[in-house]
């Protein structure tokens, strides 16, 4: 399904090459498509579990406490209707200026993407080509990615290396979200 997504969204392989080397331009384009194609895969089961979640916690009593009262109820089901119509969050660890993160963000308009990098040249390059794609699916900040508090449901960390490696996999597993 994944690489059909891709196929569907289509033009983002007719974009310039940035000055890359035809065959390096080829071998990013190939890399954009595989990330793409697992990520729709994640998102797919991403929401299907979402949709599992809320119709267990809707008017059946799975999931209810002992003693609620309709008001409770109510409020249980106000909160599992936000948690399907939220927007699913993908972090892009140690983005660099963005070439993984942004193609994935212009792929999948419906998600929210963080883009983090320690660097600031690296976060202001994303920032400016967020605003020539006008992509309004992406928020870049300038932090060290061990340091990250966001809430998130996935991330992706294609260039963090060395210590930063740890901080992302200590973020992801201990909020026990997909990577």
């Amino acid at each position: 399904p994944g690489a059909n997504y891709v196929k569907k969204k289509g033009r983002w392989h007719n974009n310039p090459s940035g000055g890359l080397s035809p065959a390096r331009a080829h071998r990013k384009r190939c890399q954009i498509k595989c990330f793409a194609a697992i990520l729709q895969r994640v998102l797919e089961t991403l929401r299907r579990r979402r949709e599992e979640r809320s119709t267990t916690t809707g008017s059946s009593t799975i999931g209810k406490k002992p003693g609620n009262t309709k008001e409770d109820d109510t409020k249980e089901e106000g909160i599992a209707s936000a948690r399907r119509r939220r927007r699913i969050v993908v972090v892009d660890f140690g983005c660099g200026s963005g070439n993984v993160g942004l193609s994935l963000a212009w792929l999948f308009p419906e998600c929210n993407f963080v883009m983090i990098d320690n660097r600031e040249r690296s976060i202001e390059l994303a920032r400016a080509r967020v605003s020539s794609a006008k992509l309004a699916n992406v928020t870049c900040i300038t932090q060290d990615i061990r340091d990250t508090t966001i809430d998130f449901d996935i991330g992706l960390a294609v260039h963090a290396c060395g210590l930063a490696v740890g901080g992302v996999v200590y973020s992801i597993f201990s909020s026990l979200f997909y990577f």
